[in-house]
């Protein structure tokens, strides 16, 4: 996947993870908004499997992005602590790597559905 500014087509909302202890000192997660970026995609896989008496689907995507600070792999543990969200879907991030001298940065997601 080649990054150029014509394929820099995809606005994708990156959400970072909130960790925190509620009210009972149980750990409490959410996602908060980041930051906005436009992003190229390619999808690599895709499978459909019946689990638990349900269908479910999963697809791994990569996603090519320019570089940005506060998601290179070296300074923050991207998988852990980011994740994308484009068109009301959200994209775990599973890896994350820079590119080019830190021009780019490439994200491997996987995004499971229920299928109806």
């Amino acid at each position: 996947m080649g990054l150029n500014k014509g394929s820099l087509n995809l606005e994708v909302t990156i959400q970072q993870l909130t960790e925190s202890v509620g009210a009972s000192r149980t750990p409490v997660s959410s996602w908060t908004f980041l930051l906005t970026a436009w992003m190229c995609r390619e999808t690599q896989t895709g499978m459909e499997r019946f689990q638990a008496a349900q269908v479910s689907a999963a697809a791994t995507t990569t996603w090519e992005m320019p570089y940005v600070a506060s998601m290179d792999p070296d300074l923050v543990d991207v998988p852990k602590k980011r994740r994308l969200s484009y068109m009301g879907r959200s994209y775990d991030i599973v890896q994350a790597e820079h590119v080019a001298r830190k021009q780019r940065i490439v994200l491997t997601t996987l995004a499971k559905s229920k299928v109806a």
